[in-house]
């Protein structure tokens, strides 16, 4: 899983993963790279959380990521998101 350390998430939070989702992860490798880097251009920091909690959300479709984020309250939702990850599932 080197390509998500790349990313700057960190190894216990992927040793803390099943190994039933590495296979998948591998498989994804670049589409997960897309909407980590997306996700991380749009300040949201807490990508290990992300990881642990809403695996799931790696493997949706970008632009249906980029829809969900255009939104007029864009910052605050990131700011909320940041500080609960959790609400990212909402607004997906």
């Amino acid at each position: 899983m080197k390509f998500l350390l790349d990313l700057g998430i960190k190894e216990e939070t992927i040793d803390s993963l099943p190994e039933a989702n590495f296979y998948d992860l591998k498989m994804n490798e670049e589409k997960i790279t897309e909407i980590i880097l997306y996700l991380k251009s749009m300040g949201i920091n807490n990508l290990d959380e992300l990881v642990k909690e809403e695996l799931r959300i790696l493997y949706m479709d970008l632009e249906n990521i980029k829809r969900a984020f255009n939104i007029p309250n864009k910052d605050e939702i990131i700011d909320l998101i940041n500080n609960d990850i959790v609400t990212l599932e909402e607004i997906l």
